[in-house]
């Protein structure tokens, strides 16, 4: 048994002393194959910068974990490169999807001011072309109803003639619809506006 220990010991420690032989080729093989990845007129500065600042970080493995991150950062700077050099296909798709976002939205409003918004009205009773307006109800104050006008614009007295509770839940739906619609139209107009 103790020989087994003193076997594990020593090669504990040839293994050890292995591997930290060879930790600085592969911090500086790691850190070639990061300046290898950055764009041709980057990579002197980036090596002098990177080689300086890993000199200052105490520890092999430290080193070595600092130019593994530095292969990520290569990556990412040569990604960002390529980004502003041309337009990507997905900045592209997205602003096709945003545009036909806002045609969307924009029909789906105009669908609810001229076909519900007339017929709910039709609903209420309104005559055609008679004026009317959209109100909180008395009862249900988070419900939209439909409020007939006189011809002066003048609202109907207060609890006279409202509209069935069924109808305003619907009035209260296309509101919100509408509303959401809106705000749609404006998410993507700024989707569109974005670079």
């Amino acid at each position: 048994m103790a020989i087994l220990t003193i076997m594990q010991a020593v090669l504990g420690k040839l293994a050890g002393d292995e591997i930290k032989a060879w930790l600085p080729t592969l911090t500086r093989r790691t850190l070639d194959l990061a300046i290898s990845r950055l764009p041709e007129g980057e990579r002197k500065r980036y090596l002098e910068e990177w080689q300086a600042h890993l000199m200052e970080i105490p520890g092999e493995f430290s080193r070595f974990i600092y130019s593994v991150d530095q292969v990520r950062a290569a990556l990412a700077m040569a990604a960002i490169q390529r980004g502003a050099s041309r337009s990507s296909v997905a900045h592209t798709l997205g602003r096709y999807v945003a545009t036909r976002q806002r045609d969307i939205a924009s029909r789906v409003n105009m669908t609810i001011v001229f076909v519900v918004w007339l017929d709910l009205a039709r609903l209420a009773g309104c005559e055609p072309l008679s004026r009317f307006t959209f109100a909180r109800r008395a009862r249900y104050p988070h419900l939209y109803q439909i409020v007939r006008l006189s011809e002066d614009g003048a609202r109907s007295p207060e609890g006279s003639g409202e509209c069935p509770l069924w109808l305003s839940c619907l009035v209260h739906i296309s509101v919100g619809l509408q509303i959401l619609s809106w705000r749609w139209i404006r998410s993507a107009n700024r989707k569109l506006l974005e670079p």
